[in-house]
């Protein structure tokens, strides 16, 4: 726990990156429970799509921004969870002004497909 402290104090996501992607990674980085966030999801019913979550969660009341959250965990475990996910080479290309759906085509995913652990 203390090293995902430290990591997380460390990590500053480049410019570009879609809000539900930071987020994402903050709270796997923090060990914040995958399985929490699905029982969450499933329990809510209903989910937002992510391309709706890019530029932050301010607007959301606290019940959709608990969904966001969650949804942002789950989709960022779908890349964790691909072995050799080139997580420098996505970074590098959303800091140099790349979309996230045109660069995350690049490794063969799709919203879609991130949607996948929460999709109704």
């Amino acid at each position: 726990p203390k090293d995902r402290e430290r990591d997380r104090r460390h990590f500053h996501a480049p410019r570009h990156v879609p809000t539900w992607l930071n987020e994402g990674l903050a709270q796997h980085l923090d060990g914040t429970d995958p399985q929490a966030a699905q029982r969450r999801m499933k329990m809510l019913g209903r989910s937002v799509p992510l391309k709706q979550l890019e530029g932050g969660f301010g607007q959301l009341n606290a019940a959709q921004a608990q969904v966001a959250y969650d949804e942002s965990l789950l989709a960022v475990n779908v890349m964790f969870d691909r072995p050799g996910f080139g997580w420098t080479r996505l970074l590098r290309e959303l800091a140099d002004g790349e979309s996230f759906e045109h660069a995350i085509g690049r490794f063969g995913f799709s919203y879609p497909d991130l949607e996948v652990p929460f999709a109704r």
